[in-house]
C-alpha cells in the first residue's frame, strides 16, 4: 500500500470522527426504545420488570438491553440518554470491528479502511446508532462471532476460542433471543 500503518492508524481515526458525526448528526430515538426504558425504570422503583404494575407481561425482546438501561438509571442516566452513550460507544467498536474483519481476511489496510467506511455509511447502521434500541449491541456481537470464527478458521481452533464463542453467542441471546439464528 501506498501509506504505513502508522498512516492508516490516523486516516481510520478520522474516519471514525466522521462517521460518528454523519451518525449522530440527528438522534433518532424510535418509540419502541421507550418500551424498553419504561421496563428498566420500572425495574429500577422497585415495581418489578413489568410495564405497568401488577401486570406480568413480558412486553420486551431485548433483556440484556433493558438491564442495561437500569443500570445507567441506577448510577443516576436516564435511558434516553444513556442508549444513545452506549450507543455510540458500540457504533465505534462496530466500525474497528468491521475494519478488523477486513483486515483479517483480506491483508490490505485500504480495503479494511473502505470496509469501515461502508459498514459507517451504511443507512440502516447509522441510523440505527441513535435508534435507542439494542441493535448496536447485536451487531457488535455478531461481528466479534464472526472475527472469532475467522480466527479459529484461519489458525485452528481452541479451548479459549470456544469459550469466547460461547461467550458472545450467550451475551446475544440475551440481548435478543432471535440470535439463535447464528
Amino acid at each position: 500500500s501506498l501509506f504505513g500503518i502508522k498512516t492508516f492508524k490516523y486516516i481510520l481515526l478520522v474516519l471514525i470522527i466522521l462517521l460518528m458525526l454523519f451518525a449522530f448528526q440527528k438522534i433518532r430515538l424510535v418509540d419502541d426504545a421507550f418500551i424498553s426504558f419504561r421496563y428498566a425504570k420500572n425495574l429500577v422503583e422497585g415495581v418489578g420488570l413489568v410495564f405497568n404494575p401488577g401486570e406480568r407481561v413480558e412486553g420486551y425482546s431485548n433483556f440484556l438491553w433493558v438491564m442495561l438501561m437500569a443500570a445507567g438509571l441506577k448510577i443516576g442516566i436516564l435511558p434516553e440518554h444513556f442508549s444513545i452513550i452506549l450507543s455510540g460507544l458500540l457504533h465505534v467498536l462496530c466500525l474497528l470491528m468491521s475494519y478488523l474483519l477486513a483486515l483479517k481476511l483480506l491483508k490490505n489496510y485500504t480495503l479494511a479502511v473502505i470496509m469501515a467506511l461502508l459498514t459507517g455509511t451504511n443507512w440502516t447502521i447509522a441510523n440505527f446508532a441513535t435508534s435507542g434500541l439494542e441493535t448496536p449491541l447485536q451487531l457488535f456481537e455478531f461481528l466479534v462471532t464472526t472475527y472469532i470464527v475467522l480466527h479459529g478458521i484461519q489458525h485452528g481452533w481452541n479451548r479459549r476460542l470456544t469459550l469466547a464463542l460461547a461467550l458472545v453467542l450467550n451475551i446475544a441471546l440475551l440481548t435478543r433471543p432471535d440470535a439463535i439464528v447464528l
